[in-house]
């Protein structure tokens, strides 16, 4: 079986739980790739479509709903001349609802079908100071979190591999717990893509984060400041891995006595993302 998985992720999680489904599957003697999308382009994306198999789409969830850069990529998927099985994963801390099955939306036919899904529960990377929500930057402990969602994984390669169909986070009652989050955040998600912005007076013009955010949100002006453009995705990753913690969330800075941000399991590096691809 050939399979291919395009993912999207800000500060790791979905990374590493990608990975992970990669080598499972490979175990299963299937050839898989693995790209993310910020390195995709059409002639690659076609190619992939008409040799693959199987496709899997990965993604983290932000509100019970997909991240900016996941939605565009689907939407621009060529209509297939037949069908195209898919598998649909996404990475969450607590709970999305219905975070696999809202992908539907932006999916361009009805030629790429859903044959499987699953939910990952991976470490908050939510760490800015003005929200105070409890997050970990121990590796033990971030480790520990993802090896706990190896038998999920397992499980799923299983059923990709035989051809049996499963599904999470499809339904009538998972669609109703994911609207109660999409629903406000949708609404308001405009209003905060200018919250992130830069200390000018700690920044020390390194450019990390303009070179690592996935939708040139933060881009060099005068003097080399780095000046947001309001198209910010809330990924995070400008935050987490600004090397001084110069990325302030609403006008406030990253609280040192919590210690580093988030920066994601294992050897996670955003400077990769738009030119990753593994063969397992």
């Amino acid at each position: 079986m050939r399979i291919h998985i395009w993912y999207f992720s800000g500060t790791g999680n979905t990374w590493y739980i990608s990975n992970h489904i990669a080598r499972a599957l490979a175990l299963r003697e299937s050839r898989v790739t693995l790209s993310s999308i910020e390195s995709a382009d059409p002639p690659q994306v076609e190619q992939m479509l008409d040799e693959c198999d199987v496709i899997g789409i990965g993604y983290p969830v932000y509100g019970s709903d997909l991240p900016s850069p996941m939605k565009q990529f689907l939407r621009s998927l060529p209509v297939p001349p037949h069908p195209v099985d898919l598998f649909v994963f996404c990475t969450q801390w607590l709970f999305s609802g219905d975070g696999t099955q809202a992908a539907l939306e932006f999916l361009p036919s009805r030629q790429y079908r859903v044959r499987w899904s699953e939910h990952l529960f991976m470490p908050n990377n939510v760490c800015v100071s003005a929200l105070r929500l409890p997050y970990t930057n121990d590796p033990k402990r971030i480790a520990r979190r993802g090896a706990q969602q190896i038998p999920r994984i397992s499980r799923l390669a299983d059923h990709i591999v035989s051809g049996s169909s499963s599904h999470r986070g499809f339904g009538i009652l998972p669609a109703l717990l994911g609207s109660l989050q999409r629903s406000p955040f949708r609404r308001f998600f405009s209003s905060l893509q200018n919250d992130f912005t830069i200390d000018q007076s700690v920044c020390t013009r390194c450019g990390l984060c303009s070179k690592i955010c996935p939708v040139e949100n933060l881009t060099f002006g005068h003097d080399k400041i780095v000046v947001p453009q309001g198209r910010c995705i809330l990924c995070l990753r400008c935050y987490n891995f600004c090397p001084v913690q110069a990325v302030v969330y609403r006008g406030r800075g990253h609280i040192s006595s919590r210690g580093i941000p988030y920066r994601g399991p294992d050897d996670f590096n955003p400077r990769e993302e738009k030119k990753r691809w593994h063969k397992y």
